[in-house]
């Protein structure tokens, strides 16, 4: 203050002014100087990057490959990818940074690799191949797990239940194994298998029921990490939530966008139309308020199995017949909108009839892509956009018989 007085009471105002701008300057300029050698170089920026998995197939068994883009292009398994000279049925993931292949075996031990990007883009095989010794039937992601299922498991004790094996993919799929009884689970004096996981959001997941004697009634069960059975849900306006290709079944639980889990039904042999409830993220009850009749919509055709794309649109596969046995086809294909309740078969993709053979549909931002084999034309995977549901051709991939699942992964760099 004493210096600033001193410059406003002299004389030679203009003087002093232009001193004390020359002192500011100086300063200003030091100051500039001192930060420039003094400041540590920041950090670059990483860059995170795209790329897409495919498994193909053909008589030498799988090809594992990555490539740039799903939408167009063409890419081959000869003298390209990662061999393996077994087969997958499953592929799964949880979030970008890996994909899980998983080889259903009926009654003997699953086999499984799992797949990421090194830092230069090249797939990669991430850890060690593993072994589920109890099989699975079902899988699906919860929090940083994917957790398998699998029902009619005599255990040590002589009773009987389903096994849980959870696989953490923040530990290099480390595989932990855990128990629950299913006798009298949802119902007194009855056993009953499990279909299907669905991440709860709250530290919980959900997981379908397939009970014998309950063709024409839904049961869902939600349950925590440690398989403390916090809630058994029941609904009597659809049937049993799965999907059967014969001794196979399919989850029909999914999740949108807000984590509301909708439950599809279409059971064969039940006298229920094909629809969809709803279980609100954190409910412990369907939503009495929700109920969406698909059947009415799509010609009378039942449907198999369910995948959810984007928002509150979900995909749909089709049996090819009106009533189906456990052995019959399913190649059609179809997209629903749970809230607005629309339905839309997809256009684009080959005739169902056509169809030799459809791996497993995957869904990334915004599209549903669908890897059909038809028997005039290389594997070829269609992109579908929901809203409009039509499917465009995307990638081909030549000296393949089939693509067994789609997945994409990122990785990330540091930028230059």
């Amino acid at each position: 203050m004493n210096f600033m007085k001193t410059i406003c009471n002299t004389t030679n105002f203009k003087k002093n002014m232009w001193a004390l701008s020359l002192i500011f300057a100086t300063s200003a300029f030091i100051f500039s100087c001192s930060d420039d050698s003094d400041d540590p170089e920041p950090n670059p920026e990483p860059i995170v990057s795209t790329r897409y998995f495919i498994a193909a197939e053909n008589d030498n068994g799988t090809y594992f490959l990555a490539v740039d883009s799903l939408s167009g292009g063409t890419t081959t398994t000869a003298g390209n990818g990662i061999e393996d000279a077994n087969s997958y049925t499953h592929y799964a993931y949880n979030g970008t940074s890996a994909v899980l292949a998983l080889g259903y075996r009926q009654g003997d031990p699953a086999t499984g690799r799992i797949f990421g990007l090194d830092t230069t883009g090249q797939l990669a095989e991430v850890g060690a191949g593993f072994q589920l010794t109890n099989s699975f039937s079902s899988i699906g992601p919860f929090e940083n797990y994917l957790v398998t299922i699998k029902s009619g498991v005599t255990f040590a004790d002589n009773t009987t239940g389903a096994n849980f094996y959870f696989l953490d993919l923040d530990n290099d799929a480390a595989v932990s194994s855990k128990q629950l009884a299913t006798m009298d689970l949802v119902k007194e004096g009855s056993d009953c298998s499990l279909v299907g996981v669905v991440d709860g959001g709250d530290g919980t997941f959900l997981t379908s029921v397939e009970l014998d004697e309950g063709l024409d009634t839904c049961y869902v069960v939600k349950m925590d990490a440690n398989l403390n059975v916090l809630n058994v849900m029941m609904d009597t306006r659809i049937g049993r939530a799965l999907g059967q290709f014969r001794s196979a079944r399919y989850s029909l639980i999914a999740n949108d966008d807000e984590g509301n889990t909708y439950v599809f039904s279409n059971p064969i042999g039940g006298s229920k139309a094909g629809g969809a409830l709803r279980i609100n993220q954190g409910a412990t009850s369907f939503d009495e308020s929700y109920y969406f009749n698909i059947q009415e919509q799509a010609n009378d055709y039942s449907f198999r199995k369910v995948f959810h794309v984007t928002e509150n649109y979900f995909l749909l596969e089709f049996y090819n017949e009106y009533e189906p046995s456990s052995r019959t086809a399913a190649t059609q294909y179809a997209i629903v909108n749970t809230e607005a309740k629309t339905f839309s078969w997809i256009s684009g993709i080959p005739e169902f009839g056509n169809i030799n053979d459809v791996g497993w549909p995957f869904s990334s931002d915004g599209k549903a892509y669908l890897p059909i084999t038809t028997s005039d034309a290389s594997p070829t995977v269609y992109v579908v956009d929901p809203v409009t549901a039509t499917a465009t051709a995307g990638v081909v991939v030549k000296a393949a018989t089939g693509i067994g699942g789609l997945a994409k992964l990122t990785y990330t760099t540091e930028s230059k």
